[in-house]
């Protein structure tokens, strides 16, 4: 099932910034505060790192360090669901990327986390524990966009 992680990445990437695209300008609609921070380059390089990322439960197997990753990277992914369902009824505009972040994301995640409790190869408890991974990047990543977009703006004032 790993095997499927990477693919449903690269098909939310794609629907992102390919067809349809313009996730970009949604995201710096949807938060101004920080749209200096949202850049083509720093998307790129996350969403990388991520691909990158998305195979090494692969390489790991059904270890536990294999799991560890599945369920991090799934958890991130479930967040990321969220993120887009609820900037897309807060803006009531459709968000690239929600349509696979809905239909591929959260029922993958889901299924991982069914799977793997249902054959006790994790506990309730470290399912939880995985799924704050999800919800710890998207907090400092939320945090990580502010600080750069005050640091642009402090950047601007002392040009003027």
């Amino acid at each position: 099932m790993a095997w499927l992680l990477p693919l449903a990445i690269i098909a939310h990437i794609i629907e992102e910034f390919v067809f349809p695209g313009g996730f970009i300008k949604w995201y710096r609609d949807y938060k101004p505060e920080i749209a200096s921070s949202i850049t083509t380059s720093r998307l790129t390089l996350i969403n990388l790192v991520l691909v990158i990322a998305s195979f090494i439960p692969l390489f790991f197997g059904t270890c536990t360090q294999g799991i560890s990753w599945l369920l991090a990277i799934t958890s991130i992914l479930a967040v990321n669901a969220i993120f887009h369902v609820v900037g897309s009824g807060r803006t009531k505009t459709y968000s690239p990327g929600e349509i696979t972040a809905v239909f591929l994301y959260l029922p993958f995640a889901i299924f991982v986390n069914w799977h793997l409790l249902a054959t006790q190869a994790i506990t309730w408890d470290y399912a939880a524990q995985c799924f704050l991974v999800g919800i710890g990047y998207h907090i400092w990543s939320a945090y990580a966009h502010r600080q750069r977009a005050m640091k642009f703006e402090q950047y601007q004032s002392a040009g003027k």
